[in-house]
């Protein structure tokens, strides 16, 4: 079983409007409202992929009720744990004559939340999970909440026999995979430099291959750092690799990563993961509905150039 932690969620409103000019007035071609937070977009994705997912998630009292039953309208099962606050909503705005993404904003996180909630919520993944499941953490923490959150999560779910994945950032990411229990992370071309020894590195290339060596340093057996259209950056044979999904004509940039994590999860099973999930981050963003028939073509088009020794 694949399980999603996310801490900051919200809803993503994706507009695609005819034209954006300043003072002016366009068009909105469409407008499409989802249930987010990048462990629920990891869930969404899982399940598209024909596997079972059950997404743990923080959210604010107002615009709760909207939100769990958006998330079960794409068959996840979800375990929703509410704050004060409202479900913060933010806004991705494309134009096909500007460029895939004309804009990207978010609102605030959920400024104060209680820790017996937070409590609530990891014992619950904690009672739930079962030795072989995947548990992925996800995002940003919330206010109040201290930089060893995920790290405590990843010691009680590592000891109930879960493969612990990261996908989060700064001082949390190094507390995390200081612990010694986390089996994957995959920072970004900015969320790595959080790392020791990393921040000084300017080119990014060069920086997902200083950032795959403090990981693995730090016992991550799987390090990655992606790199957008620049592709990934990962251990295979034993050296370090930079693999490539070019896309064509990309439609939604925003996700991209979590449909990455959701294809790397699913990809476990198999004998490269990484490629698995290029591909499906690669389908993602050229706006195809994921399935697993979506990701085969995609799978040809990867390509992979040796970087450095470990």
């Amino acid at each position: 079983m694949i399980r999603t932690v996310t801490f900051s969620t919200g809803f993503d409103h994706l507009v695609h409007v005819d034209s954006i000019t300043p003072g002016g007035v366009g068009h909105v071609l469409s407008w499409v409202t989802q249930a987010s937070g990048k462990g629920i977009g990891v869930a969404r994705t899982v399940v598209a992929l024909g596997e079972p997912c059950v997404a743990y998630c923080l959210v604010g009292e107002v615009g709760c009720d909207r939100f769990m039953a958006g998330v079960e309208s794409d068959g996840v099962d979800v375990r929703v744990f509410t704050a004060p606050g409202r479900v913060r909503d933010n806004l991705t705005l494309t134009n096909d004559s500007m460029s895939d993404l004309a804009g990207h904003a978010v609102g605030a996180r959920l400024s104060s939340v209680p820790s017996d909630v937070v409590d609530a919520l990891v014992d619950a993944l904690v009672s739930e999970t079962q030795p072989g499941d995947i548990v992925t953490f996800n995002g940003g923490l919330v206010g109040g909440q201290p930089t060893h959150t995920w790290a405590r999560i990843a010691e009680r779910v590592h000891t109930a026999g879960a493969t612990v994945i990261a996908d989060i950032q700064g001082e949390a990411l190094v507390s995390a995979v200081a612990t010694g229990k986390v089996t994957a992370a995959k920072p970004n071309e900015e969320e790595v430099r959080a790392l020791p020894g990393v921040s000084s590195v300017d080119d990014p290339i060069e920086a997902g291959v200083s950032g795959v060596r403090t990981l693995y340093g730090f016992g991550v057996t799987n390090p990655m750092v992606t790199l957008g259209s620049q592709g990934v950056v990962h251990i295979a044979d034993g050296d370090i690799h930079l693999s490539t999904c070019p896309v064509s004509n990309p439609k939604l940039v925003v996700g991209a990563g979590d449909a990455f994590l959701a294809g790397f999860c699913v990809g476990l099973g198999g004998t490269d993961p990484v490629r698995y999930a290029l591909a499906v981050a690669a389908a993602h963003v050229s706006g195809l509905d994921i399935s697993r028939t979506d990701v085969v073509p995609f799978l040809d088009a990867i390509r992979t150039t040796p970087l450095a020794h470990m």
